[in-house]
């Protein structure tokens, strides 16, 4: 059972999956635009609405790739993973890398 999707089915349903894989596509193309920005229209010397559409689709592009990467390794990285075990690292290292994170912030903002 999946939660609160048992109670749906039909449209419904259809609808709440729709949002959810929007979701999913909205939050990887935002990744995508802030760290990998670069177009390819540039090389093959296209310019206008021809290269719009050839960035668009490169863009495209790599957003699946990306969701491709992220949700294979997702899935081989813990497949036998314990919930204990996630927030043991969790609390161990990815809280002590954000607090050093937000230490070297705050005195690159203070100096």
């Amino acid at each position: 059972a999946e939660g609160l999707l048992v109670e749906y089915s039909g449209r419904y349903l259809a609808l709440l999956k729709l949002t959810k894989a929007l979701k999913t596509f909205i939050a990887a193309s935002l990744v995508v635009a802030i760290f990998f920005p670069w177009g390819i229209a540039g090389y093959f010397g296209l310019t206008g609405l021809s290269a719009d559409i050839v960035n668009l689709l490169f863009h495209t592009l790599k957003v699946f790739i990306l969701l491709f990467v992220v949700g294979s390794v997702f899935r081989a990285v813990t497949g036998r993973l314990k919930v204990t075990q996630a927030v043991d690292f969790l609390w161990k290292n990815v809280f002590l890398a954000s607090l050093v994170g937000s230490l070297l912030l705050a005195m690159e903002v203070i100096m």
